[in-house]
Order: C-alpha cells, then sequence, then structure tokens
C-alpha cells in the first residue's frame, strides 16, 4: 500500500536546540499557494536522490528569497 509523502526540516533554533518540522506534501502547497504571486523565489539544486526500498531521501541546498529579499 503506497504511503503518502512527508516532507521535514531540520534546524536549529537562537538557543541552538535541534527543531524538526514535519508537513505533509498538502500542508507544503496549502503554504505556498497563499503566498501573493511572485513573492516568494526558492533557488534550489538537487543533488543526490537516495532510493532504498519504498524509503527516498534527497538532500537540497537552496536559497530562499521572499519579496526579493534574501529568507534562509
Amino acid at each position: 500500500m503506497p504511503t503518502a509523502p512527508i516532507l521535514q526540516t531540520i534546524t536549529r533554533n537562537k538557543e541552538g536546540k535541534t527543531l524538526i518540522r514535519t508537513e505533509s506534501l498538502d500542508e507544503f502547497a496549502k503554504n505556498l499557494t497563499g503566498l501573493p504571486a511572485g513573492a516568494a523565489d526558492e533557488q534550489i539544486v538537487f543533488g543526490n536522490i537516495n532510493i532504498d526500498g519504498p524509503l527516498a531521501t534527497v538532500w537540497t541546498p537552496y536559497k530562499f528569497y521572499y519579496n526579493g529579499n534574501f529568507s534562509h
């Protein structure tokens, strides 16, 4: 039975604590479609895509600009 993809982002907050954010593909799409047209510019480079049975991992360096300003 196929499973739905999930997206995970791992970051550190200002105190240095590691945070893991998990969201569904639908949640991710909803967040993007709620932005004004042209506000978001994600410049992404796809590197290695590793597949092991039903699990795929992707490391993707990127730059994200919001309203023309570098965000992260």
